[in-house]
C-alpha cells in the first residue's frame, strides 16, 4: 500500500501469489508507479487484513488505511506500531490463525 503525503492510500494489487505456496512462482505480474516525495510505503502479508475479530469480521484493508492517514506523518517505527496495536484492539482475544508481516 502506498501511502502519499496527506494520508491518501493507493493499494498496489499486481504482484505474485503468496510466497512460499508452491515451489516456483508461476507468474508476476509487474507494474509501475510514481512515489510522491514523502509518501511511504506499507508492505504487508494478508496475515494482516484477514485476521477476524469474534463477530468474524476481517481486519480489512479499509481498518490498515484508517491507521495510516492518521499516522502519515509519523516514523516507520511508529506506523507500524499503531497499524498493529489497532489489529490487536480489533481482534481482542481471537487466536491469529496465520503469519502476520508488516514493513
Amino acid at each position: 500500500m502506498l501511502i502519499h503525503p496527506g494520508g491518501q492510500a493507493t493499494e498496489l494489487k499486481l504482484g505474485s501469489i503468496g510466497l512460499g505456496m508452491f515451489d516456483e512462482i508461476p507468474r508476476i505480474d509487474e507494474g509501475e508507479v510514481s512515489e510522491p516525495q514523502d509518501a511511504f510505503l506499507l508492505c504487508y502479508t494478508d496475515g494482516l487484513t484477514e485476521v477476524e475479530n469474534f463477530a468474524q469480521e476481517e481486519f480489512g484493508t479499509e481498518r490498515v488505511e484508517q491507521v495510516l492517514r492518521a499516522g502519515a506523518s509519523k516514523s516507520a517505527e511508529t506506523i507500524v506500531e499503531e497499524v498493529l496495536a489497532a489489529l490487536d484492539a480489533f481482534k481482542g482475544d481471537s487466536p491469529y490463525v496465520d503469519d502476520t508481516a508488516v514493513l
